[in-house]
């Protein structure tokens, strides 16, 4: 079954239906309908269905497991590497379903990063950013911006959404958690990030489409990509979209939308000095962003009437529906043209115009903030937890016969969760690529 059509198509349903659970809450809240008013009816999305799947999927492993190898060898290797099991193949088939996705509708193949890096060799956050930057980070940040507006909105009386927030996590974490040891400093891995997400080219400069070296131009290369598609269906799916917001949504949150719209206008103008005079400067883009945000928060909540963060939200929502509509409008308008009256404009110009002008790189910009934040933050905690004394990454990573040095605490760990011997404590934690074979063995063997 794993090696068949049958699983890549289950894990695209299981995709979309974990961003359409969300909107769906969404959807009800905007017709006022709380999780109480679910539960009076008799509704099973009242409920959040979290224990029941994760007990009956690992319950026949369990009885099977225990009747096999025992109680302790179950609750060692197997309940113990559950967690990190999960978040390994929660990340993996992600990248089944983007893949699909991609092949789906670009008639192309996709399917080349599966997750699964070479035992032997590690890779930056950089190269994992580029790798996942679409597939996985920006539908991860979706949801989670999706999770925020539902809880805002809802305050008590809303659904924890356990197993939503541990899957967008998981698209996130999973890169620096499973990250083998790498030779390059944490601080120049995310200095690099950093050069990558705000060195943005001039308005002179030319692009080679397909071959990225910033952020601009690889989500400036998605843009294209999707212009490359046929329109209608977009166009059709915007239409329906603002209309239901229009529908839905109440007077106050329209009158918030000006919040949104202001703070990336003045983030626009900032970048179009920069660009038009030539300054790559990723720090002056970096300290800027958040100040923005402050800015734009506060101004609202003592300009607009009766404030508040979930309104906030979904003006932003709103806002950002209506640009979509408007980006796809322009590129319909231009292909329906005739050709002597498009001059020398290409189609690929006109993408970039909406791509510059409708703030599209400063949402990708700001995304890619937040993203390299959490990396930043779960690494540096991540690289605490495997100093000495303790080497906890590398003695859950690894096992006690690949850990040179592993100190007293991490052996203990490494002892029951293996059941294998570990060397004796010393003061650092080096991976080795052969486990020697002791001498005492080597003799008796000869």
């Amino acid at each position: 079954y794993f090696s068949t059509v049958a699983w890549y198509v289950h894990n695209v349903i299981v995709d979309l239906s974990t961003e359409l659970f969300v909107l769906i809450f969404i959807y009800l809240t905007l017709a006022s309908k709380s999780v109480t008013d679910l539960g009076e009816l008799g509704s099973v999305l009242a409920a959040e269905w979290f224990l029941t799947p994760a007990f009956s999927a690992m319950l026949p492993a369990v009885i099977g497991l225990g009747i096999e190898y025992g109680p302790v060898w179950m609750l060692r290797n197997y309940i113990a590497t559950a967690p990190a099991s999960m978040m390994y193949f929660v990340f993996i088939n992600k990248s089944m379903s983007s893949s699909v996705r991609f092949t789906f509708f670009n008639n192309r193949a996709a399917y080349i990063n599966t997750g699964r890096p070479h035992a032997n060799k590690s890779y930056s956050l950089l190269d994992s950013f580029k790798a996942f930057r679409s597939s996985h980070y920006t539908p991860a940040l979706r949801i989670a911006y999706a999770i925020l507006l539902y809880r805002s909105m809802n305050n008590e009386d809303a659904l924890p959404m356990i197993l939503v927030s541990f899957t967008a996590a998981a698209w996130i974490a999973a890169p620096v958690l499973f990250q083998p040891p790498s030779t390059v400093s944490l601080s120049e891995q995310i200095r690099d990030v950093v050069n990558y997400i705000a060195t943005a080219p001039t308005f002179t400069e030319s692009i080679v489409p397909g071959k990225p070296t910033n952020l601009y131009e690889a989500a400036l290369d998605d843009e294209i990509q999707i212009a490359s598609q046929p329109l209608w269906p977009s166009i059709l799916s915007a239409i329906f979209f603002c209309g239901l917001y229009l529908t839905m949504t109440t007077a106050d949150i329209f009158d918030q939308i000006w919040a949104p719209f202001s703070g990336m206008l003045i983030l626009f103008l900032f970048r179009f000095v920069l660009r038009m005079a030539g300054i790559k400067q990723a720090g002056m883009i970096v300290l800027f962003a958040p100040v923005l945000i402050l800015l734009a928060v506060v101004s609202s909540i003592f300009v607009v009437e009766n404030p508040g963060l979930g309104p906030l939200l979904i003006s932003a929502l709103v806002l950002l529906q209506f640009i979509k509509l408007a980006k796809y409008t322009f590129w319909a308008l231009y292909l329906m043209l005739p050709s002597r009256c498009r001059g020398q404009l290409k189609f690929v110009d006109i993408v970039r115009a909406t791509y510059d002008g409708l703030g599209v790189y400063e949402l990708h910009y700001m995304g890619a903030l937040m993203v390299l934040l959490a990396q930043a933050l779960l690494a540096a905690f991540v690289w605490l937890l495997d100093r000495p004394p303790l080497c906890l990454r590398t003695s859950m990573l690894l096992n006690g016969r690949m850990t040179k040095g592993t100190p007293w605490f991490g052996q203990r760990m490494v002892e029951f969760f293996t059941s294998s011997s570990t060397q004796k404590a010393q003061t650092s934690c080096v991976p080795l690529i052969f486990d020697p074979v002791p001498k005492a063995k080597a003799s008796q063997s000869m």
